[in-house]
C-alpha cells in the first residue's frame, strides 16, 4: 500500500503476508470500516499456526439450559424496541479453513490466567472452532509499560476489522492485530485513553474511539494526532474542572468517575455523521448534527452494521436489528427467559451468519466461599459459564453453547 517500511513474509507456497511497521498504508483501510462487535472474516486460514497460542479442550460447553427457546419479537407495534440494554462489545470473527471447511469465531476477552480467582484480568484473543467447541488458539497480551501504566485489570473490549487486520481496544490502548500471523503488529496509546470501549477505523487511516471513563468520543488522524474531542456531558471548556485536572487518565482506576451521566460505549460514522450510544438515557445520538436520535430503551451500548442492518445486543439478553437507513426494527430475539433458575451473565455483542445469531455471555466468579454465600442469598441460583451462544434463526431456539472462559469465568 505504498509504505516503504513494509516487509514481506512468506508463510508457505501460496500465502504471503505484509506487515506495516509505520502508518496504515493507503489501500489497506477500506470503506467497510463500521464493523464493530462481532463480525465474519472471510480469510484463508490454512497457514495459521499455534506457535503463539495454546490449545484448550473445553468439552461440551454450557449445560445450564441448552436448547431453551428464545422468544422472538421485542418491539411495539410502531417498531420501537422495548427495554433495550446494549452491552460491551464482543468481537467474534468467523474464519474458515479451506482444508476442512471448519468455521472459527475469534473472541475478544478478559481472562484470569490459570483460572485463579485472585489473578488480574488480562487481555486475551481466543479462536474457537464452532463445530467442535474447542479453543484452538489464545493470544495473551500485556499492556506495554512504556506507553500504558499498569492498572491490574485490563481486557480486550471493542474491535473492528479492516482486511486481515483487527483494530482492538484495551482499556488504555488501541492495537492492530494481524489475524493471519496471530500477533500484535502495532499499538497506540494516549493520555486521554480511559476505559476504551470501541474503535472505528476510517478509510484515511484515522480512527475514533469511545473513552467511556470520561464520557467522550475521541477522533484521531492516521498519524495519531488528536483531531476532535467530543465530551458528551457538555462544552469542552468544563472538562478539566470536571475531572480535577487529571493529566493522564490511563493511571486512573476505570471506576473512579462513576456513576456516569451518559456512558458512551460505541461510536460509528453514518453518512459522515458521528454517532454514539448512551448507556444512560437509552439512546444512540448524533454528535454535532441535527438528526433524530435512535431511541433504544434503557442502557444503550454497542451495535454493529451487517448488510445494511445495525444489530444491537442488550445486557439482559435481547438481540435487535434495525434498518440502518430508517431505524426500523427488522429482526429481534429475546433470550431473557432461556435459562430459568440460573444467572445467565451479561450478553455482549452479536455475529450473524445464514443460520445462527451468535452472542456472548460473560461472568466473573469470586472465591468458592463467596459463590456459596451468593447462591444461598439468591435461593440457589447457579451461574452459567462465560460462553458463546448460537441462536437458530429459523426456530429462535438456543442451539449451541460453547464455553470460552475458565474456572474464574471471563469477560467477552
Amino acid at each position: 500500500g505504498g509504505n516503504d517500511d513494509a516487509k514481506m513474509f512468506q508463510s508457505n507456497d501460496t500465502l504471503t503476508y505484509i506487515e506495516l511497521n509505520t502508518e496504515l498504508a493507503g489501500g489497506v483501510a477500506t470503506a467497510n470500516t463500521n464493523i464493530l462487535g462481532l463480525f465474519v472474516v472471510g480469510v484463508d486460514a490454512e497457514a495459521d499456526t499455534d506457535d503463539t497460542g495454546s490449545t484448550i479442550d473445553v468439552g461440551g460447553g454450557c449445560q445450564c439450559g441448552k436448547g431453551k427457546k428464545a422468544e422472538k419479537g421485542c418491539s411495539t407495534g410502531n417498531g420501537t424496541p422495548i427495554g433495550l440494554l446494549l452491552t460491551l462489545p464482543l468481537l467474534i470473527a468467523a474464519r474458515r479453513r479451506p482444508q476442512d471447511g471448519m468455521a472459527e469465531l475469534v473472541v475478544s476477552m478478559g481472562l484470569r490466567r490459570g483460572g485463579r480467582v485472585g489473578a488480574p484480568v488480562v487481555p486475551a484473543l481466543v479462536a474457537v472452532e464452532t463445530d467442535t467447541g474447542q479453543v484452538v488458539r489464545t493470544l495473551w497480551d500485556d499492556p506495554d509499560p512504556r506507553v500504558t501504566p499498569r492498572t491490574g485489570h485490563d481486557e480486550f473490549t471493542g474491535a473492528a476489522l479492516v482486511g486481515d487486520i483487527l483494530w482492538q481496544c484495551t482499556r488504555t490502548e488501541v492495537l492492530r492485530i494481524d489475524l493471519r500471523r496471530w500477533r500484535v503488529v502495532w499499538r497506540f496509546s494516549h493520555p486521554l485513553f480511559f476505559d476504551l470501549h470501541s474503535v472505528d477505523p476510517r478509510p484515511d487511516g484515522g480512527f475514533a474511539v469511545t473513552a467511556t471513563g470520561h464520557e467522550s468520543v475521541l477522533v484521531f488522524d492516521s498519524s495519531g494526532a488528536l483531531q476532535a474531542h467530543h465530551w458528551l456531558r457538555g462544552d469542552l471548556s468544563g472538562f478539566a474542572e470536571a475531572y480535577g485536572g487529571v493529566s493522564d487518565f490511563r493511571v486512573v482506576d476505570y471506576n473512579a468517575f462513576k456513576p456516569h451521566s451518559h456512558h458512551p460505549n460505541f461510536s460509528f460514522y453514518r453518512e459522515g455523521v458521528l454517532w454514539a450510544t448512551r448507556l444512560e438515557g437509552g439512546k444512540c445520538v448524533p454528535i454535532g448534527a441535527d438528526e433524530t436520535p435512535l431511541v433504544l430503551g434503557s442502557s444503550a451500548h454497542d451495535g454493529r452494521l451487517i448488510e445494511g442492518q445495525r444489530w444491537f445486543t442488550t445486557v439482559d439478553g435481547q438481540v435487535i436489528a434495525v434498518d440502518a437507513a430508517d431505524h426500523r426494527v427488522v429482526e429481534a430475539y429475546d433470550l431473557r427467559n432461556a435459562w430459568p433458575g440460573s444467572v445467565p451473565g451479561w450478553c455482549r455483542g452479536v455475529e450473524v451468519d445464514e443460520r445462527y445469531v451468535w452472542v456472548g455471555y460473560s461472568i466473573l466468579r469470586r472465591s468458592r466461599r463467596a459463590e456459596w454465600v451468593r447462591s444461598v442469598v439468591t435461593g440457589g441460583q447457579t451461574k452459567c459459564p462465560t460462553r458463546l451462544v448460537g441462536v437458530d434463526r429459523a426456530t429462535g431456539e438456543v442451539a449451541k453453547e460453547i464455553e470460552v472462559g475458565n474456572a474464574a469465568g471471563g469477560t467477552v
